[in-house]
């Protein structure tokens, strides 16, 4: 087909750098009209187009990271992110009913507690890098509630995320590899001592008391190394993924004062405020799938059995064949069927915890500090994946 190429230069040359500044959706967007289907030199490909990776991910014959994780410490894949096909499926029906909307909504007053509780620190100060001081920990610091832990182990699990996702630049990669193994035993004992404690007493109403209490129709429960890859996802999932995502929409509202207004005004706006953050600026633009079987996609292009697809969450989220002005942040835009969590057998389980933690916290900030702005002289520079400001100092008048 005319619009496919073979030759990674547009991507490099334009859309990586603009992953890394604060606006790279117009990129996006050319890389989706240029190549749908982009065939890579390494025999991958990757697709941008809204229909074509929802049918790929629907499709039965489609596989997702097959096991190909890190495991942070747990003997086996991390579920159910890395299963496929029946065990998958099994799964996803054991862990969907505790992960419902329904089921998260019981947890919105400790994570808003704990939202408040972080930004009393900063906010009389009039000045923070917002990232370092709360977009990192409040995710941290809502994980820890709603498992029921301790607050006093913040900067345990802290370390434990720092030591398995951030590898340090002045280390070596043997010496990096071995930071990350005592970061998931350390992260694994820790565990185990709680998964002890909760097993033999009182098992707690949240996420933590829910999975230990768990028994299929049988009566077994979730067996030990099941929990701790369970959790394990939970760790990796759900702490650099939404810290990052905070970040972005915090960037997002300090540089479009007009579009943050309306939601001081209007503040009914912030659910679908958070969906379309998500749909603009998604923390996760990238994700891979493999498929079993050849698979026509409704575009024409036939991708054959065992290829590697990189499928541009990004990408799709701006098809202009699915979303009205996709390159306006539109906060009253309905429908809005992102694909920031995914779609298809692999969506992502913790969707409405990740809602419920990005509404609740993006609300508390706005009553805490409703006027801000980049500081003076601030330069943006993003990681590239998961996709998130490095630093974020903001300013605000207090007083």
């Amino acid at each position: 087909m005319e619009d496919t190429f073979f030759n990674p230069g547009f991507f490099d040359e334009h859309v990586a750098p603009a992953m890394r500044g604060p606006a790279p959706q117009r990129a996006y967007a050319e890389f989706a009209r240029r190549c749908p289907v982009a065939h890579n030199p390494d025999g991958s490909v990757t697709i941008t187009r809204y229909e074509d990776i929802r049918y790929l991910n629907q499709s039965p014959d489609i596989l997702g990271n097959g096991a190909d994780g890190a495991k942070l410490g747990s003997q086996k894949a991390r579920i159910p992110l890395d299963l496929d096909g029946e065990e998958h499926h099994m799964w996803r029906r054991r862990l969907n009913p505790l992960f419902t909307a329904k089921r998260m909504a019981v947890l919105e007053p400790r994570i808003r507690a704990r939202s408040v509780e972080l930004l009393a620190d900063f906010a009389p100060r009039g000045q923070a890098d917002v990232m370092a001081e709360w977009c990192a920990p409040l995710p941290a610091a809502m994980f820890l509630s709603i498992l029921g832990l301790p607050r006093e182990d913040l900067q345990e699990f802290l370390e434990f995320n720092d030591m398995q996702l951030h590898p340090r630049p002045d280390l070596s990669m043997e010496e990096n590899l071995a930071r990350m193994a005592d970061g998931a035993a350390r992260c694994r004992q820790y565990l185990d001592d709680v998964l002890d404690a909760r097993s033999h007493g009182d098992p707690g109403e949240d996420v933590l008391g829910w999975l230990v209490s768990f028994r299929d129709p049988d009566g077994s429960p979730i067996e030990r190394e099941d929990l701790h890859s369970i959790l394990y996802l939970l760790i990796l999932a759900g702490l650099d993924t939404t810290a990052l995502m905070l970040g972005n929409s915090l960037a997002y509202l300090a540089t479009h004062p007009d579009r943050r207004h309306l939601l001081l005004e209007q503040p009914d706006l912030w659910p679908g405020a958070v969906e379309e953050l998500l749909r603009f600026d998604t923390s996760v633009p990238l994700a891979v799938r493999t498929p079993a079987a050849d698979i026509d996609l409704p575009s024409g292009e036939t991708v054959k059995a065992g290829t590697l697809v990189n499928v541009s969450w990004a990408s799709a989220n701006l098809d202009p064949a699915v979303f009205d002005s996709p390159l306006e942040a539109d906060f009253t835009r309905s429908p809005n069927a992102h694909v920031a969590f995914a779609s298809g057998f692999h969506r992502c389980l913790g969707s409405h915890l990740a809602r419920l933690e990005l509404r609740v916290a993006l609300q508390e900030f706005h009553k805490a500090i409703p006027d801000y702005e980049l500081a003076p002289g601030t330069q943006l520079t993003f990681s590239h994946f998961p996709r998130g400001p490095r630093a974020l100092p903001l300013v605000w008048p207090v007083g």
